[in-house]
């Protein structure tokens, strides 16, 4: 924009030197009413032209000053931010914010690609209208009302420029939060499919402990069973040895070799109960030990 407004500085001399040729003319003739008339509307334009001027740098410093309230506002929308974005998935589907967000970042650079069209195509009209004002320059007289448009079409576009400029920071500050929000959303999703990954290992550790547990249980119940039908098949085999020993006693009462084996074949047979019921226990308080 600078570089444009230097271009149009020497059309303003050629137009003062136009003005002066035309006066100069005017004195050769001998009419001095159109003289005055020239001088007067020679002074009315170069007034025009420095109201104007402080005029317009008023406005974009004005412009200017509207965007600085904005950008602070923004800053401290930004500390919150997060917290609105993790109320809003509370409330809501997190697939589903997720995709609007995406969309909204897709509008955003739609957008951006709209401004930025419409912000060549203002270049192109500043370009067209400085074409005319130069052509309008070299017609001074009869060109006053198309130079005049010219500016204004001038500083039309400038504004126009310093706007689209405006949008053009608003639409890429809303496409970084809406790209901030994606990736807030993405972390957020992995992060409840890990937990959810954990509470499944979880629930099934619970559960196979649960079924160790009762077979567990069970063994020991089957255990415990397994044993009282062992005692019980002992006490009955110690029975019918005492039966036999005591029918053997009184075959041989008469002989002092019978009463010998009698009491051997006891002791054997106590032995050999008292043994297998020893051999019976240890071998419980083994299983009990490879339980724990």
């Amino acid at each position: 924009q600078g570089c444009r407004g230097e271009e149009v500085k020497p059309k303003a001399k050629s137009k003062g030197k136009a003005k002066g040729k035309a006066k100069g003319k005017a004195k050769g003739k001998g009419k001095g009413k159109g003289k005055g008339k020239a001088k007067a509307k020679g002074k009315a334009k170069a007034k025009a032209k420095a109201k104007a001027a402080p005029a317009a740098e008023e406005e974009e410093e004005d412009k200017v000053a509207e965007v600085k309230p904005k950008a602070k506002a923004k800053a401290k929308a930004k500390s919150s931010f997060k917290a609105m974005m993790m109320k809003e998935i509370a409330e809501r589907d997190i697939d589903e914010v997720l995709a609007e967000a995406q969309a909204k970042v897709k509008a955003c650079e739609l957008q951006i690609s709209s401004v930025e069209a419409a912000e060549r195509a203002t270049e192109q009209e500043m370009a067209e209208a400085e074409r005319t004002m130069k052509e309008a320059s070299a017609k001074v007289e009869e060109a006053v009302g198309l130079e005049e448009a010219a500016l204004e079409r001038l500083k039309v576009s400038k504004s126009a420029m310093v706007s689209n400029n405006t949008s053009i920071q608003k639409a890429q500050a809303m496409r970084l939060d809406k790209e901030k929000a994606v990736k807030i959303l993405e972390i957020e999703a992995g992060q409840r499919e890990k937990l959810s990954c954990l509470e499944q290992a979880k629930k099934a550790a619970q559960e196979a402990a649960e079924a160790a547990k009762k077979a567990a249980e069970e063994a020991k119940h089957a255990e415990k069973e397994a044993l009282r039908e062992a005692k019980q098949a002992l006490a009955e085999q110690l029975a019918k040895g005492a039966e036999v020993l005591k029918a053997h006693v009184e075959q041989d009462k008469e002989g002092k070799e019978s009463k010998k084996e009698k009491k051997a074949a006891e002791k054997a047979a106590q032995k050999s109960i008292a043994s297998e019921l020893s051999a019976i226990a240890k071998m419980r308080l083994e299983r009990e030990k490879e339980r724990q």
